[in-house]
């Protein structure tokens, strides 16, 4: 892991705009994951994800990635299910990866609405409204890190922060998404940088929210 970077905000703007630029099938796309939580020490690769408007736009859009130089993660891809929202269709996505060496990206391909889009974001949020969750879980993922820091992968390391999520974050989380009424997009200006000045395509804008963001609206 890598001490938290201010530039992250903005590498992850600059690519989100690229990539909504790839397919007329993107709905948004959002900075997600470790490297969009202030003050959290992450890998040092930038999580997005690309929301699409149904099930079948699924396959053109990864066709559009992998053509833009975002190839495909070969295999067929499920968040794990919470308690929640136990269907596991609701969790499945496309996982693309950056082709360029100098900065690794993650490419999360999810339907608007599904329990894995909405969970990813109410989580973001959920972690930047407190800085206590910040630092409870970067001290879970040191923890964690260093208990495994011989393993070869980081399999042992996922499996045992699941284990954190599902009993720490799933019942704070879902209980702060009822009791203040949140639902992506409602967000407050963005406290890092305004994204993008260049000229604005008419169906393009910036949704305002904490952190750099590219929104396609609907026709």
């Amino acid at each position: 892991m890598s001490p938290p970077d201010p530039a992250w905000p903005a590498t992850a703007a600059r690519t989100a705009e690229r990539i909504l630029r790839t397919s007329p099938l993107i709905v948004r796309v959002d900075h997600i994951g470790s490297t969009s939580i202030p003050g959290l020490p992450a890998k040092n690769v930038i999580d997005l994800q690309v929301a699409v408007a149904n099930v079948s736009d699924l396959d053109q859009v990864s066709v559009h990635l992998t053509a833009a130089g975002y190839p495909a993660v070969p295999g067929k891809w499920w968040d794990a299910p919470t308690s929640y929202q136990p269907d596991p269709e609701q969790w499945a996505k496309h996982l693309h990866a950056n082709s360029d060496p100098g900065q690794h990206v993650n490419i999360h391909v999810r339907v608007v609405g599904s329990a894995g889009w909405f969970y990813t974001l109410s989580f973001r949020d959920w972690m930047r409204s407190d800085a206590r969750h910040v630092y409870c879980y970067a001290a879970e993922k040191q923890r964690i890190a260093s208990k495994y820091a011989n393993d070869v992968n980081a399999l042992n390391y996922a499996a045992e922060k699941k284990l954190w999520f599902r009993d720490y974050v799933e019942p704070q989380l879902y209980a702060w998404v009822d009791l203040n009424g949140w639902r992506p997009g409602r967000r407050e200006k963005p406290h890092f940088m305004e994204c993008s000045k260049a000229e604005a395509n008419p169906n393009t804008v910036m949704a305002p929210e904490f952190s750099p963001v590219a929104t396609r609206l609907p026709s």
